[in-house]
C-alpha cells in the first residue's frame, strides 16, 4: 500500500542556501534538510503551483501547496530551483522551419527566454501537444520540451509558420 504524501505547510517551511551554496529547508517539525532538490508536480499546467521537495538521499519531504505563501526569501529559492529541474524554454519567435522533403523532419529555429535554439522535430503527431487553445508544447528529436505560451501572441511571421508546421 502506498504512503500519503505529506502536504507541507507553506507558512511553517523556510527555505535557505547553506554554506556550501546548497539549498536548505526547514519543515514545521523544526527538522532541517540539506541539498534540497525541488520538482515541479505539473511543470507544464501549474509550474509554481504544486512542488515536490526530495532530501539529498532523494526520500520525499512533501508536496508544498502554493509557494506563493511561504516567505519571500523562501518563495525566491524554492522556484528558482523548480525552474531549474525542469528544462523548458519559452518561444518568444519562430525564426524558421525547415521541413526536410522525405524525411519527415522538420528543423527548427527559434528565439527563446535563453536565447537562440535550433532543434529537430521528428513526427508532429507525437511530437506537438496542445494544452488548451493556444498553448503548445513541442518535444524535439532528444526529448527536450519548448513551450509556446500563447500561440495568438506570437508575431504573425511566427504565427504563420506555427500555423503550417504545428
Amino acid at each position: 500500500m502506498a504512503s500519503e504524501v505529506p502536504v507541507l505547510d507553506p507558512a511553517r517551511t523556510q527555505a535557505a542556501i547553506d554554506e556550501r551554496g546548497q539549498l536548505k529547508v526547514r519543515l514545521a517539525d523544526g527538522s532541517e534538510h540539506l541539498n534540497v532538490r525541488v520538482v515541479p508536480a505539473f511543470p507544464i499546467t501549474r509550474l509554481h503551483r504544486l512542488l515536490y521537495l526530495f532530501d539529498g538521499e532523494g526520500r520525499e519531504l512533501g508536496l508544498l501547496v502554493e509557494p506563493k505563501r511561504l516567505d519571500q526569501e523562501s518563495r525566491s529559492l524554492l522556484l528558482a530551483q523548480a525552474d531549474q529541474a525542469y528544462f523548458m524554454p519559452r518561444i518568444l519567435r519562430i525564426v524558421s522551419v525547415d521541413e526536410r522533403t522525405g524525411s519527415g523532419i522538420a528543423h527548427w529555429e527559434v528565439e527563446t527566454d535563453r536565447g537562440r535554439i535550433s532543434f529537430d522535430v521528428v513526427s508532429r503527431s507525437e511530437s506537438v501537444w496542445y494544452m488548451g487553445q493556444h498553448r503548445v508544447v513541442i518535444r524535439d528529436a532528444h526529448g527536450n520540451r519548448y513551450l509556446i505560451e500563447d500561440q495568438s501572441t506570437l508575431d504573425r511571421r511566427s504565427r504563420a509558420l506555427a500555423d503550417l508546421y504545428l
